[in-house]
């Protein structure tokens, strides 16, 4: 059975502490990093305030092309790219953030082995 890993000191935690879910709603996550889960949330709140813009321009482009020229719905191939960004944001901020939570708790990280 494959256990889930802390994303930012790597310790186990149960198996529905999945990678995707909220880090507010994981004991682990509230109660040893809570600058983690306030992060997150800085960073989600970054996404929605960027992507949601996108998203309808994207839908209205969309409808209207296809309205007055039948054209097909390609425009929301640009999602792609636009998730890869996010997804590759994510990781090199996640990595930005272990990296200082590590610099700060050098004990913490010998002791997990």
């Amino acid at each position: 059975m494959r256990v889930a890993r802390c994303q930012v000191c790597g310790v186990q935690l149960s198996r529905w502490a999945l990678r995707f879910r909220n880090p507010a709603r994981i004991a682990h996550y509230r109660n040893i990093h809570p600058d983690f889960v306030k992060w997150n949330g800085h960073f989600v709140r970054k996404l929605m305030a960027s992507g949601l813009p996108l998203i309808v321009g994207v839908a209205f482009a969309n409808y209207y092309l296809a309205q007055l020229y039948g054209l097909p719905r390609y425009l929301s191939l640009i999602f792609i790219p636009y998730f890869y960004i996010v997804v590759r944001a994510w990781r090199r901020d996640l990595a930005r953030f272990r990296q200082d939570w590590t610099k700060s708790h050098p004990s913490d990280t010998l002791s997990q082995g």
